[in-house]
């Protein structure tokens, strides 16, 4: 249905609230859109969290040349939006998100045909005498590898829509699915449903890792935060208070016994100036992967790149005598990185805030995902080094413009660069 402003608005808000709670978007990344006219349509602005936008944040754009009305930038991906509209009369509302499994499934990089007898449970949004192919369609294709919020993108997802006209979602690859449907009620049970599929199918696929694969972390190393040029770094109720760079031989007396590892673990990464907060992740693939893995993780997404680094490297760390043996490795391994695994199990995450270490932790799971995947099938192509670190780079660049006024910043924010190409 096409929609009002008003009505537009309450849905794609709607939309970014629901979606924020199952999991399937986070800070600013992604984008939703609803068709207002044959020529227009209303997206969600660039760098805004879903959680504080309002109605006066959207924007309206142009479906023949992508301009918009008022001061507010639409999403980067609006071209995104607008060839969709303007290829498919049947679709009057788009998500796009970075949703967990279905883009780990996306790195494998084929389309997905065989879903219809994948196991559903009773809460499965499949029911009700329908099947997985009667909410998804007999195909979802998958759209070749751009960069981030590029032209090149953009060419590669209109592309795979005139191939597949009757496509209810796609995958891209390397970076999120786009899920289109008649209403807001089909796109959102639409990207629900791809949702629950690639669980099943990435489940059925990783069967044996699952099952045997040991989580377990020998050390929890807690979170740490610069606070008035002091590091603070907490765990359960312990505490150790410092200031950074201190615990040299008699720095380390101040230092609680049982939180000397964390301490002086988290006082080498923060010598970055740059470091203000960080913590160590024990969610279930970075915990898997942490003991599975190798030398390091490939980067699998583009917003992996972008938050992350080009890869992430595993720190041998022990604990000997009062001293932490393998520090010396940490400013190497994170340099111009923002996660590192370590022998003890998981992983921390640095950022400037708390909020992006978070995020860094959100999207390590997810790039987790994603190599506990590879290490089953081995055929899982990662983004190349040289994009890797153009999107690192065009990501950092808008993160710290953006910070100057005050706005949350994810993959979605413009980058001006629609000129680069794989």
């Amino acid at each position: 249905m096409i929609y009002s402003v008003e009505e537009a608005g309450e849905k794609i808000i709607r939309a970014g609230l629901e979606l924020m709670e199952k999991g399937l978007i986070t800070r600013t990344w992604g984008n939703i859109s609803a068709r207002l006219s044959d020529t227009t349509f209303l997206v969600t602005p660039s760098g805004r969290s879903y959680d504080s936008l309002t109605p006066s944040d959207l924007v309206t754009v142009n479906i023949k040349d992508c301009s918009y009305e008022g001061t507010i930038t639409p999403s980067s991906e609006s071209g995104i939006h607008a060839d969709t509209y303007k290829l498919r009369s049947d679709v009057d509302f788009i998500i796009h998100t970075h949703q967990p499994y279905a883009s780990a499934i996306g790195v494998i990089g084929t389309d997905i045909t065989d879903y219809e007898n994948l196991k559903t449970d009773e809460n499965s949004v499949v029911g009700q005498g329908l099947s997985y192919t009667d909410i998804l369609g007999e195909l979802i294709p998958c759209a070749a590898y751009g960069m981030s919020s590029s032209k090149y993108l953009r060419d590669k997802v209109r592309k795979c829509l005139k191939k597949n006209r009757t496509a209810k979602a796609i995958l891209l690859r390397n970076h999120g699915v786009i899920a289109v449907g008649s209403d807001y009620e089909d796109a959102f049970r639409i990207a629900i449903a791809l949702e629950e599929m690639c669980r099943n199918r990435y489940e059925l696929i990783c069967a044996n890792v699952l099952e045997h694969c040991d989580t377990t972390v020998d050390i929890r190393l807690g979170v740490a935060c610069r606070e008035e040029g002091r590091l603070r770094c907490t765990r359960d109720e312990e505490e150790a208070v410092f200031a950074t760079g201190s615990l040299n031989d008699a720095g380390r007396k101040e230092v609680p016994r049982s939180m000397k590892q964390p301490a002086m673990l988290y006082d080498e990464i923060f010598r970055d100036p740059d470091v203000n907060a960080a913590m160590h992740v024990l969610t279930p693939f970075t915990c898997m992967y942490g003991n599975i893995g190798k030398r390091r993780m490939k980067c699998y997404f583009d917003d992996q790149a972008q938050i992350l680094g080009v890869d992430v490297r595993f720190l041998p760390l022990k604990m000997s005598f009062g001293r932490l043996k393998g520090k010396k490795k940490i400013a190497k391994y994170m340099s111009d990185r923002n996660a590192i695994f370590t022998s003890t199990g998981g992983a921390v995450v640095t950022g400037k805030t708390m909020e992006d270490a978070e995020a860094a932790a959100f999207v390590l799971e997810k790039a987790s995902m994603a190599a506990v995947l590879d290490s089953q099938l081995g055929i899982l192509k990662p983004v190349k080094k040289k994009i890797a670190l153009k999107e690192r780079e065009a990501y950092i660049s808008s993160y710290s413009h953006l910070r100057e006024y005050n706005v949350a910043i994810g993959d979605d924010a413009a980058m001006e660069d629609d000129t680069i190409t794989q």
